[in-house]
């Protein structure tokens, strides 16, 4: 809100719709935007980008089409659309897993005159690869080619991961990056290797990664992830564990993916209740916060030895799975369908009910303490303000005006952002300032805007982290089936 007595300017929306779309919230971004729009501000390119940016963050094909739709025809005072403006649609399309809608908006760009270069093809090839259509991947891969762009390792590895469940043809698209002269990279490897574990081939996957790995070939956690999901699937724990060593021999540390699918490998193999939480012990004791994945074998094999037959294996299932269940409630990680039946294999469902019961009481006097320690620690702050008021003979209490935020130099008539320089300060702390916007930390908040105007929105670091997401997402899945 502009309570502060300070003129916005075009930049300062532009700003606040920024740092909304790279926190992830798009409602915030759409609503700066409407807002900059009635206070009669035309935005520019860039905040048009950063308005599609908020919405492909979320995979919000159906937002960021509505807003392609006005700013294509110019209405309401929207900027035209660039490359990057279609680019990062055909982005949100991909993720949304909307190829078709990722080709008109294609076919769009190239009706408007604006040429489209490696992100948009790379985008496109994204959308039918998320969608396991292998066919159309190829079809555009070859388009690209034989429209003069040369597709770089981003692009190699999306095809890759669209022939997955190939060993044969990515074994061939391999072949023909390598011919390209384009250096296989890391992911390339591990595209391969969790093809050659999802047509059950695990032999040639360990293989292909011993050979590698001789060659001194940089490989990343995700190779040997595949290995660890397909023993898991197998109950074949002391090859998970040698797949573990191997991987920690290499320097290369291990993930939660590692981690929950050698869990998954000792649920499958029996009732050792011991060894799997000996390993997600292992997993929180090197930093990671558990995952519904993570759960899912501890409950299984606390409901293996509750139907073991061996009283002392029931007795300790029961015992240890009332104790995962309460973890997993106080966790907050949403309950699917797959949880909820492994926690009424576990416990039953008087023994849910009950502890669904004891949590909530839990969490209840957890937000009743947590709120009086708020309000303690608020007079406690008044308390020292006022007194430290009266010792450098001020009054008490701030007059009416004066602006309260920490980092505002406090005048009776305006608060003014405090800066180093007239450049020391970011356009959204400005804009924080300026327009009542609560800065929230993300891991992208100190990423410079000069993305959403360099023709690389969908920047290769995303791709790749989109395909190894992918292989990650493969690995877990997999092991969400497994049943008792």
């Amino acid at each position: 809100m502009l309570t502060k007595g300070m003129q916005a300017t075009p930049h300062t929306y532009t700003s606040a719709v920024n740092s909304a779309a790279r926190a992830g919230r798009v409602a915030d971004a759409s609503r700066w935007y409407a807002r900059m729009l009635q206070d009669g501000l035309r935005p520019d390119t860039w905040t048009l980008n950063a308005l599609f940016l908020a919405h492909a963050n979320v995979a919000d094909a159906t937002g960021a089409l509505a807003v392609m739709c006005a700013a294509a025809r110019g209405e309401g005072g929207h900027p035209l659309p660039d490359r990057v403006s279609y680019n990062t649609l055909i982005t949100a399309c991909a993720r949304a897993k909307c190829p078709k809608e990722a080709e008109a908006a294609f076919a769009e760009m190239e009706e408007r005159g604006i040429a489209p270069d490696q992100s948009s093809y790379s985008s496109v090839l994204l959308a039918h690869s998320r969608t396991g259509d292998a066919a159309r991947a190829q079809y555009w891969f070859d388009r690209m080619v034989a429209n003069g762009i040369e597709p770089d390792a981003i692009a190699f590895n999306t095809l890759l991961s669209a022939h997955v469940s190939s060993p044969a043809k990515a074994n061939s698209v391999l072949h023909r990056m390598a011919a390209a002269g384009v250096a296989a990279s890391p992911t390339s490897h591990a595209i391969v290797i969790q093809a050659l574990c999802a047509a059950g081939d695990t032999n040639a996957a360990e293989a292909t990664l011993q050979a590698l790995s001789a060659t001194g070939t940089q490989l990343t956690a995700s190779a040997y992830n595949s290995i660890l999901g397909a023993y898991a699937k197998s109950g074949n724990a002391p090859a998970a564990e040698a797949v573990v060593h191997s991987m920690e021999a290499a320097h290369i540390l291990p993930t939660l993916v590692t981690y929950n699918s050698l869990a998954s490998a000792y649920a499958q193999a029996g009732s050792d209740v011991a060894a799997v939480e000996k390993v997600i012990d292992r997993a929180t004791a090197a930093g990671h916060t558990l995952d519904r994945f993570s759960y899912a074998p501890l409950l299984r094999v606390c409901a293996r030895a509750r139907s073991s037959g061996n009283q002392r294996l029931i007795n300790l299932g029961t015992e240890r799975g009332r104790v995962h269940v309460m973890n997993l409630l106080k966790s907050g990680i949403r309950m699917d369908e797959n949880l909820r039946s492994a926690c009424l294999k576990t416990v039953g469902r008087d023994g849910l009910s009950a502890l669904e019961k004891q949590c909530a009481v839990q969490q209840s006097r957890a937000a009743r303490a947590a709120t009086r320690s708020a309000v303690a620690a608020e007079k406690a702050e008044k308390a020292t303000a006022s007194s430290m008021g009266t010792a450098w003979g001020k009054a008490p209490k701030p007059a009416a005006g004066i602006a309260k935020k920490r980092g505002v130099v406090q005048t009776p008539s305006l608060a003014l952002p405090m800066t180093r320089s007239s450049s020391g300060v970011s356009m959204t702390k400005v804009a924080s300032k300026v327009l009542g916007i609560p800065l929230r930390k993300t891991r992208s908040q100190s990423a410079s805007m000069s993305n959403l105007s360099d023709g690389g929105v969908v920047s290769g670091v995303r791709l790749t982290r989109s395909v190894t997401a992918e292989l990650d997402k493969l690995t877990q899945m997999s092991l969400s089936s497994l049943t008792d």
